[in-house]
C-alpha cells in the first residue's frame, strides 16, 4: 500500500508492507525534507554521496536499504532506495539539520497512528463477526419464541405484530416497532434487527430467549397474557441494563451498514 505523507509541507513517498508490518520511506524524500534541497534532483545528489560517504565508512544500514519501485515526478514506477523507521533513524544521524528531532517525532506519532488504525480495524472485524453470529442467534430463537407465543393464543399475523410491539416497548421505554424504525431512519420493507450493533442484538436476544421461557414455563393461554409476558420480560432486561449502567437500546448507534449488506460482502470475500 502505497502512500503520500507530509512532513512540514514536504511530500514523504511511503509504502507500507504486511509482510513485515512497517512503513518503508523513500529515502530521498527524507533527505531533501531535512536539508531543504530546492529540487529532486539535488536531493538525489545530496543521498548519493551521503550514500558513497557512509558506505566507505562500512555503515551497514545504507548497505541493507531495500529498492522498491515508487511512484516518480513523471507518473512512472521507478526503482528508489527506501528505509524503515530504524534505518532511516540512523541515516538521519548522519545529516546535520535542525528538523531532525522534529521528523523523529513524525515518525514516531506515524507509528502510533497505524498502530490505532490496525486496532480500529481489528475492533470492526471483531464487532462484524459478532452481529452476524448474534444476527443468527436471534433469528433462530425468533422461530421458537414465535412457536411458544402460537401456542399461547397469538394466532393472526396482527396478533403477532401486537406481540412483538409489546417486548419492543417494555425493552425500548414504549417504542413500537414502527418506532424504531423511525428513529433509525428506516423503509417499513427494512429489518429492525438488520440494524442493531451486536451489544444492541444481544440485548434483543435476552428479550427474546426469556419471553419463550416464560410464556413456556407459565403455559400462557391467551393472546392478551402472552403480550402482558413479553411487554414484563422486555422491562426487566431494560431495568437490568439500567441497574448496570448500560446504555439503553435505544441511545445505541445504528451501524451504517446493514446485517444484508455485511452478509453479501462477506460470501463475495469467500468466494474471491
Amino acid at each position: 500500500m502505497q502512500d503520500i505523507k507530509e512532513f512540514q509541507s514536504n511530500q514523504i513517498r511511503s509504502v507500507w508492507s504486511d509482510e513485515t508490518g512497517e512503513w518503508y520511506f523513500s529515502v530521498v524524500d527524507v533527505v531533501g525534507a531535512l536539508t531543504d534541497q530546492p529540487t529532486v534532483e539535488r536531493a538525489r545528489n545530496y543521498w548519493k554521496v551521503l550514500k558513497s560517504r557512509l558506505k566507505k565508512e562500512g555503515n551497514e544500514t545504507v548497505t541493507n536499504c531495500n529498492r522498491l519501485k515508487l511512484q516518480a515526478e513523471d507518473g512512472k514506477m521507478r526503482l528508489t532506495d527506501v528505509a524503515n523507521t530504524e534505518q532511516l533513524l540512523r541515516i538521519i544521524q548522519s545529516i546535520p539539520s535542525p528538523k531532525a528531532e522534529p521528523f523523529k517525532l513524525w515518525m514516531a506519532q506515524l507509528g502510533a497512528d497505524r498502530i490505532h488504525d490496525i486496532e480500529a480495524a481489528e475492533a470492526l472485524s471483531k464487532e462484524i463477526d459478532q452481529r452476524l453470529a448474534a444476527r443468527d442467534d436471534v433469528r433462530q430463537h425468533n422461530i421458537s419464541l414465535a412457536d411458544a407465543a402460537f401456542a399461547a393464543g397469538v394466532k393472526t399475523s396482527l396478533d403477532f405484530a401486537r406481540f412483538q410491539n409489546s417486548g419492543y416497548m417494555g425493552l425500548y421505554g414504549g417504542e413500537t416497532a414502527s418506532d424504531i424504525k423511525r428513529r433509525k431512519g428506516l423503509k417499513k420493507s427494512q429489518e429492525i434487527l438488520d440494524h442493531m450493533n451486536s451489544e444492541e442484538l444481544g440485548a434483543n436476544l435476552f428479550r427474546i430467549t426469556q419471553a419463550e421461557a416464560k410464556l413456556r414455563r407459565e403455559k400462557v393461554q391467551s393472546k392478551e397474557e402472552a403480550n402482558k409476558v413479553h411487554f414484563e420480560v422486555g422491562h426487566i432486561v431494560r431495568k437490568t441494563i439500567e441497574s448496570l449502567g448500560g446504555t439503553m437500546p435505544e441511545k445505541l448507534p445504528t451501524p451504517k451498514e446493514s446485517i444484508k449488506t455485511l452478509s453479501f460482502d462477506k460470501k463475495m470475500e469467500e468466494n474471491k
